[in-house]
């Protein structure tokens, strides 16, 4: 902590964060109230994303599409194995409803992994079968009829990198015997080439359809599944994620305010935030995702708080999510610690891993709790 002050001092000072692996230290309040930490973190409380989210934040960086957001248990435990297995090398099997964030997490592993190469990503549902071979393997001059120019595809493009193949299980069974004799020999061979090329890949396969049922059918090769199942990874659905959608909705509103150049702050309804929270979710956060966007366009010029999004009309509010009993949850000392120290609201709640309109639910809700209390 000395170095903070000796930082502060400098002609040049620097944005300082300080992490703890628990309730923030004495020494630590120190720094924020004499102006040396921009912000004071329960590294125990927050995942990898919100602290990444965080740095992007502070330095006034444009929100990434390839971090992973959410404060959610389901997702910290997922951002935890990202973390461990992500060096690996290994082959990895994302499993998770459609518009889960699937792609999301397979660029995240590849930005953790170290590699050289880079990512790449093929929708196999996206590619006619007869392709196929083509955008994966690539091919040389005359291969085929049409090919005039030598192509690579997309193993050799993801050299040394990683090749997201999502909706894997809509790969027809040819191919997928050729996907299989490369992740076992490391080779691939272009159409119209006698030679082999040998390629170091790491493959993350996806899809959101039950494996197994596909394995029972005879439309995926059981094989190919062990050769790909090195780790499985299960995304959870929006609807179980509790206050990462409002954590989500705020990342996106950042993001799209800076795409459609909209200058003034943007938020969200109280009203709003509490459907948001009961509401379903059936596409998950890539319903979210366009939701969020399409609010943002509509605004009008002096508009600064979304107060209705376009909820699908066959749609229910079905899920209800109940809410933490203030009373009862442990965020409350660290409140007042960081309070005391001279803290915003907004720096507090990005402290505990919520939204800050969540940090004011939650204390209107205490008062009004104490109200009671005192009847």
């Amino acid at each position: 902590l000395d170095l903070c002050t000796e930082l502060a001092a400098s002609d040049n000072p620097i944005p300082i964060i300080l992490f703890s692996s628990a309730a923030p230290t004495d020494a630590m309040l120190d720094c924020v109230r004499q102006g040396q930490a921009k912000i004071c973190w329960a590294l125990s409380k927050t995942s990898e994303s919100d602290w990444l989210l965080s740095v992007q934040n502070l330095l006034g960086l444009k929100p990434s599409d390839k971090v992973m957001v959410g404060n959610a248990s389901t997702m910290q435990a997922l951002s935890a194995e990202v973390t461990l297995i992500a060096g690996s090398g290994a082959h990895i099997w994302l499993s998770g409803e459609t518009g889960v964030g699937k792609t999301v997490v397979a660029q995240h592993v590849h930005a953790l992994s170290g590699c050289k190469g880079r990512f790449e990503h093929l929708n196999c549902a996206a590619v006619p079968g007869e392709l196929l071979a083509s955008e994966l393997f690539g091919h040389v001059p005359g291969a085929f009829t049409g090919a005039t120019k030598a192509r690579n595809g997309r193993f050799v493009l993801a050299n040394n990198g990683t090749l997201f193949l999502d909706e894997i299980t809509d790969l027809p069974l040819d191919q997928q015997a050729k996907l299989l004799v490369t992740l076992d020999t490391g080779k691939i061979r272009q159409l119209g080439m006698e030679q082999d090329i040998a390629v170091n890949v790491r493959v993350i396969a996806a899809s959101n359809k039950p494996i197994q049922a596909e394995i029972a059918a005879g439309r995926f090769r059981e094989d190919l599944y062990a050769r790909l199942e090195d780790e499985v990874l299960q995304i959870p659905p929006l609807r179980e994620r509790g206050e990462d959608v409002l954590r989500l909705a705020e990342h996106f509103i950042e993001r799209f305010r800076q795409e459609y150049k909209i200058v003034r702050p943007v938020q969200l309804d109280d009203a709003l935030c509490e459907q948001m929270l009961a509401y379903a979710w059936p596409r998950n956060v890539r319903q979210l995702e366009k939701l969020i966007a399409r609010a943002l366009r509509r605004l009008l010029p002096t508009q600064e708080v979304i107060t209705q999004l376009a909820w699908p009309e066959a749609d229910a509010f079905s899920a209800t999510i109940a809410p933490v009993p203030v009373h009862k949850s442990n965020w409350l000392p660290t409140y007042h610690q960081l309070h005391a120290a001279g803290q915003t609201n907004d720096q507090i709640a990005l402290a505990l891993g919520i939204s800050t309109r969540t940090l004011y639910r939650r204390l209107e809700a205490l008062e009004k709790t104490a109200e009671l209390d005192a009847k």
